[in-house]
């Protein structure tokens, strides 16, 4: 569970761009919000953080406890890893990404529908969310980051472009003496 939703909400509001269907729950159109409540029972307390919505069947909802789609439902702190396939896999470019691949503890495997180039504002939200509760649950935490193939990817809000597989002599080479 996140305590301070307000850090999420933060996040997306800094690395947001014009997005049309994905949003802060609380900015979505009212008759939106209804039709998202209509389709999902709540847990006591449960708080709504970030939504997409295409339409009755097709939607998906962030909240403080659980990721709740159309097709599935995965509590947060139950997600191993998420992968961008369709980026690294198939090789569509950032604007082409439509999907995440949520990967929770015990292997199954489920596709996250987005908005088009908005893979990267919530796979950032995502991991800092696994990060965050691999905290709590533990004194220290390790990051599982498995990239097949190309190992470029992006980190932080800004979304840098980095390369994982330089290794620690190189940098250290590279460093001016």
């Amino acid at each position: 569970m996140i305590k301070n939703v307000n850090i999420i909400k933060s996040k997306f509001k800094r690395i947001k761009k014009d997005f049309f269907k994905t949003e802060l729950y609380e900015n979505l159109d009212k008759n939106v919000q209804e039709q998202i409540k209509d389709k999902i029972l709540f847990i006591n307390n449960e708080i709504p953080i970030l939504g997409y919505f295409v339409s009755a069947n097709s939607y998906w909802l962030l909240t403080d406890m659980r990721l709740i789609t159309d097709s599935f439902i995965i509590y947060l702190d139950d997600i191993k890893i998420i992968k961008i396939p369709e980026v690294f896999d198939e090789g569509k470019s950032n604007s082409e990404c439509e999907s995440l691949e949520i990967v929770k503890k015990n292997s199954d495997i489920n596709t996250l529908k987005l908005e088009k180039s908005t893979w990267y504002v919530i796979f950032n939200i995502l991991n800092f969310i696994i990060r965050h509760l691999s905290l709590k649950s533990s004194q220290g935490y390790s990051l599982i980051f498995e990239i097949e193939g190309n190992h470029n990817y992006y980190v932080s809000e800004k979304a840098i472009l980095v390369h994982n597989d330089c290794g620690i002599s190189a940098i250290i080479d590279a460093m001016p003496s």
